[in-house]
């Protein structure tokens, strides 16, 4: 897979932005988001599109509930560069001496954009792959009963909304004996909106639910319902290079939340079940399962763009941490 410089956006539609390569692999503790009023740790943070589409400016947003800031990538004449495109006054802080713009910074280190046909961008070099046809394994679709959830309303929120998608998801694992974590991670910078660990033999598991809210009224077949989340749950598999660096994540956001004077995120379980398992994780293997979960996808009605896209993303899951993905839907 040689990467190959291009002179226009690809006429394909993104589903996922990651935070440039430099980033991912620097320590998270020495990176932070200034604004004129606050300063934020940059895993209270998250990048993500604006627009799924093949036509349209390449726009993406860094942000979180307090503040949001816009951007489009334009490629032309053999180069690339950032344009802000809302806001933008936000400082990225890499360790004691640098300091740079959002704008120069994704100049510098381009995010990596993915597109539905498994092709990525970094900048303006495009790395296009031979994905083989292949059909979602319907073994790894999960229907469920989404009677009294309003498929429209993603998260429960602080006051934990009974007919959110995210409060039947937690409800539903709360009545399996085997969690010892049901944990909502929901918000920027999470790792899934819902991550759920039990202990088998000598093995932590952890299940991360990725959910979303439904572009329409009822169930059906619209690849729109899942663009971001099949993004989201690629994401989430960085963490899997070290385990235990999941929990550290979930001790901070706990920590950061209590600040804030909001409510905790452990639905089941407490920080101090969650300080033993990593002690344990010293001994014991890791394993993940990811779910996606999206009620507006009618099980029985998958059109082809969207069993390319689940196929992808559960093709990506399989090569890098052979980690199965299954869809919980409709």
């Amino acid at each position: 897979m040689v990467p190959v410089v291009i002179n226009e956006r690809p006429k394909v539609v993104p589903y996922k932005i990651d935070w440039p390569i430099e980033l991912e692999l620097s320590s998270e503790e020495t990176i932070r988001i200034e604004l004129p009023l606050q300063s934020i740790p940059i895993y209270a943070t998250e990048i993500g599109l604006t627009k799924n589409d093949e036509d349209e400016g390449l726009s993406f947003y860094v942000g979180n509930t307090n503040f949001k800031e816009e951007f489009e990538l334009v490629i032309e004449d053999n180069k690339y560069y950032f344009n802000k495109t809302k806001n933008a006054n936000a400082i990225i802080v890499l360790g004691r001496n640098k300091r740079m713009s959002l704008t120069e910074f994704f100049n510098e280190y381009p995010p990596t954009i993915k597109f539905v046909d498994q092709s990525t961008l970094e900048g303006n070099l495009l790395v296009k792959i031979n994905a083989s046809i292949t059909t979602f394994n319907r073994q790894n679709i999960l229907v469920w009963d989404w009677t009294g959830t309003d498929i429209r309303k993603e998260s429960q929120g602080d006051s934990k909304e009974k007919d959110s998608i995210q409060y039947k998801v937690i409800d539903t694992l709360k009545k399996d004996p085997d969690y010892c974590i049901i944990f909502d991670d929901d918000d920027a910078g999470e790792v899934a909106d819902v991550i759920a660990i039990r202990e088998i033999e000598k093995s932590i598991l952890f299940e991360f639910y990725h959910c979303k809210y439904a572009h329409g009224d009822g169930p059906g077949s619209r690849v729109s319902d899942l663009y971001e989340v099949c993004g989201q749950a690629e994401k989430c598999i960085i963490w899997m290079q070290d385990t235990r660096k999941i929990i550290d994540r979930m001790i901070k956001r706990e920590h950061l939340r209590l600040r804030n004077s909001r409510p905790s995120r452990f639905e089941l379980g407490d920080l101090k079940i969650l300080k033993e398992l990593k002690n344990k994780m010293r001994f014991y293997s890791s394993k993940a399962q990811i779910y996606i979960v999206q009620p507006g996808v009618d099980s029985g009605n998958i059109s082809p763009n969207m069993d390319r896209l689940l196929c992808g993303s559960s093709s990506y899951l399989m090569e890098t941490y052979s980690i199965p993905l299954k869809l919980i839907c409709s």
